[in-house]
């Protein structure tokens, strides 16, 4: 929050899949934390993790991205990149 304003309210789509896909590689190599801060802690959430579970609950929704990150990583960092597949015009 910035000046008691989420500053995520005045971001671009573009802006918003640039800072997600920070967020994924930081958690792709062991470091949930910038996803826990992005992801809500108020009730309702759910998240379907690659499991097949479903978990529901804000709390327990962060709890599980916190428990299912990978061990940080020694070697080289992980790659992930995202792609739109399709864009509305504006």
């Amino acid at each position: 929050m910035l000046g008691g304003r989420n500053a995520a309210l005045d971001e671009s789509f573009d802006e918003f899949l640039k800072r997600r896909e920070s967020v994924s590689l930081d958690y792709i190599n062991g470091s949930p934390t910038t996803l826990i801060a992005i992801s809500t802690s108020n009730d309702p959430a759910t998240f379907f993790p690659p499991s097949g579970d479903r978990i529901s609950g804000g709390a327990q929704v962060n709890v599980a991205n916190d428990k299912g990150a990978p061990p940080s990583r020694t070697e080289a960092p992980a790659a992930s990149k995202f792609s739109t597949l399709r864009k509305a015009q504006t």
